[in-house]
């Protein structure tokens, strides 16, 4: 009785779950109402669970990019960091020339730790599956552990470097108020508020590789 309810409940879950557009990127197929989604598995390190919560927003279309379409919007807003088209996961993730120089190391890495696929030949949806659930691709759990890695320091760094050009610092604020109902534990998050607030009166963090 309990693994058929077990079961129900997991077929509800992923049904409900392929209804919706803003989870396209998910990989569904591994969702369970059993343990955590791969992208939670950071561990008890605060950081950890800070960077996977900016990559979690990324991940169900949460994170507040202006080419996200939404109630009231007319028209979806130009990248205000290149003007160049509307800023979307896949502009922000992939083409916005402001975070080239991440984008190109963060990749490079992915890119070995993932041999059997070719990140140049896959079109736009599926790399950005690559980079927001790397679960898609990976053979094993190291693989699926060293790409999950890679990627939510990805995401993070993009996260530092978009705030910085909006000349508002660590944009710890936002996620704090949604992390309760993701799944992170509050105390962590104010861990790392202190952490950063304290960065902050010496000297502020290049990237995210200085705060790693």
């Amino acid at each position: 009785m309990k693994e058929a309810i077990k079961h129900y409940w997991d077929y509800t879950l992923k049904e409900e779950a392929r209804a919706k557009k803003t989870l396209r990127f998910l990989n569904i197929d591994i969702c369970s109402t059993r343990y955590c989604h791969p992208v939670w598995e950071t561990g008890t390190d605060p950081l950890q669970s800070y960077m996977a919560t900016v990559k979690a927003m990324l991940l169900v279309d949460r994170y507040p990019l202006t080419g996200l379409k939404c109630a009231g919007k007319k028209q979806l807003e130009l990248c205000p960091h290149c003007k160049r088209e509307p800023e979307n996961l896949q502009h922000f993730l992939l083409y916005c020339p402001l975070y080239n120089n991440q984008r190109t190391k963060y990749l490079s890495t992915l890119q070995e730790q993932l041999p059997h696929i070719n990140l140049n030949n896959m079109c736009d949806d599926d790399k950005v599956k690559v980079i927001l659930d790397p679960s898609h691709f990976a053979l094993t759990d190291e693989d699926l552990e060293s790409a999950e890695r890679t990627t939510r320091r990805m995401c993070f760094s993009l996260h530092n470097t978009r705030a910085k050009e909006d000349g508002t610092g660590p944009r710890y604020g936002w996620v704090s108020r949604r992390v309760r109902g993701m799944g992170v534990q509050s105390k962590h998050v104010k861990q790392v508020k202190a952490s950063i607030q304290l960065q902050s009166h010496s000297k502020a963090p290049a990237s995210a590789d200085e705060v790693l």
